[in-house]
């Protein structure tokens, strides 16, 4: 391997996914209802493994989606943005820009991996803490201060052993309260939405406490919820809270995007304090420190110290003689730029934990997966729902659901998820 091919690796280490590799794109473009629908798959073309997370988004608009941990994405644009251009675009990677006229059956897209190389900071005026601080002083010149409106897609998978036990799917109207007033509340309404008929039946469903819905994911936006972003560990001890820094570790490293220059910070708990328990990094754009991403997880050897479940949840379970140990715990949060503010684009959460008798016997794995999209951002000021249209934070999502159609989602872009798409065609 080449010196400039091991820099590379080393760079993608530093970020999400190792990207040492190619892409490959099938598309098949159909024309209906005045809309271009768009499907493809990106995989790694050395490996042949999927590339998941990619951006796909329209040039000129708002409009876009993300692919799936297989790598494939649907987008459907409104035949009158034909002479737009598709971006598709994935850190490590030079943005690829494509005329949405020149798709074909078959056409092959090529992202190639950037020059750029990343660098540890000798000299820097500020520490990493330092820059955290003044980011979130910067909030009022890099997000927007009015509401916006979001059409977002939402997702939520509970599994028990591997088995389905819960699998919603929506498309989801938000209100994005302003990032510069506490007082606006983001709220969620349900366009459309479906839910799995053959799940499994769970014996222990009754004890999990799982009905905050796409508001957990809402949530996960720490630029506006700084002091509780954190929506399902019971340990409170939050990276992003100056009182906490000293309990954790923090490093800057500086490298390039795009061409464009960014932050990278890295922290983990210090060995001598049981306080902290997520490693995680913090992306941010370097000339307006703007949070790009965040991403956190459980550190590994202080698992024992998680907790996923709430305190009433674990007493109920003691008092049924069952105990919960948490497994793993992964939280990622994006923004995207438009005209000069970011917003927030996707955010992901999965957690998993076991479920034990008194003699530590494993009784069943649990695991939940959420995921939300942002596919069209509407930037002009936004008014709040009224509450019955918003979904219900205290019941259960299953409960607010309206019922499928033959064509359920319509001319609105969704997250292709191939165990829920395989039952559609039975």
């Amino acid at each position: 391997m080449g010196s400039q091919k091991k820099c590379n690796y080393q760079l993608m280490n530093q970020f999400y996914f190792i990207i040492t590799f190619f892409c490959v794109l099938f598309v098949e473009t159909i024309y209906a209802q005045n809309y271009i629908e768009i499907k493809g798959k990106i995989i790694d073309s050395e490996y042949n493994a999927p590339l998941p997370f990619v951006n796909i988004s329209v040039a000129k608009n708002r409009i876009g989606t993300i692919t799936n941990n297989s790598g494939e994405f649907l987008l459907k644009i409104p035949e009158i943005w034909r002479n737009d251009t598709l971006n598709f675009s994935f850190i490590g990677y030079t943005t690829k820009k494509i005329p949405i006229k020149s798709f074909t059956n078959e056409s092959t897209i090529v992202l190639q991996t950037s020059d750029y190389t990343i660098c540890e900071i000798s000299v820097f005026s500020y520490s990493p803490t330092e820059i955290i601080l003044k980011a979130f002083e910067n909030i009022p010149q890099n997000y927007p201060q009015s509401s916006a409106r979001f059409t977002a897609f939402y997702r939520e998978q509970i599994t028990e052993n591997m088995k389905d036990i819960q699998h919603i799917e929506a498309i989801v109207d938000i209100h994005k309260g302003s990032y510069t007033d506490s007082k606006d509340n983001d709220m969620v309404s349900i366009i459309k939405g479906r839910q799995r008929s053959d799940v499994q039946t769970s014996t222990l469903w009754d004890y999990l406490y799982f009905i905050n819905g796409p508001y957990e994911l809402i949530q996960l936006d720490f630029v506006k919820h700084k002091n509780k972003f954190i929506p399902v560990s019971q340990n409170t001890t939050s990276f992003l809270d100056e009182r906490n820094f000293r309990f954790f570790n923090y490093t800057i490293k500086e490298t390039f995007v795009e061409g464009k220059s960014i932050y990278l910070i890295e922290f983990y708990p210090k060995s001598d304090s049981n306080r902290g328990i997520f490693n995680g990094k913090i992306v941010l754009e370097k000339s307006t420190l703007a949070f790009m991403s965040l991403e956190f997880w459980f550190t590994p050897n202080r698992i024992n110290s998680a907790h996923v479940l709430r305190p009433e949840t674990e007493i109920a379970l003691y008092d049924a003689d069952v105990d919960a140990k948490a497994l793993d715990y992964y939280c990622l949060v994006l923004y995207k730029e438009y005209e000069g503010h970011w917003y927030l684009s996707s955010t992901k959460l999965e957690y998993s934990f076991l479920f034990l008798d008194r003699r530590n016997q494993v009784l069943s794995t649990i695991t939940n997966k959420l995921q939300l999209v942002v596919t069209d951002v509407n930037a002009t000021n936004s008014t709040p729902f009224p509450r019955r249209n918003q979904v219900r934070a205290d019941v259960e999502l299953t409960k607010q659901l309206g019922e499928t159609d033959p064509k359920f989602w319509e001319n609105f872009n969704y997250i292709p998820n191939e165990s829920i798409e395989n039952q559609d065609k039975k």
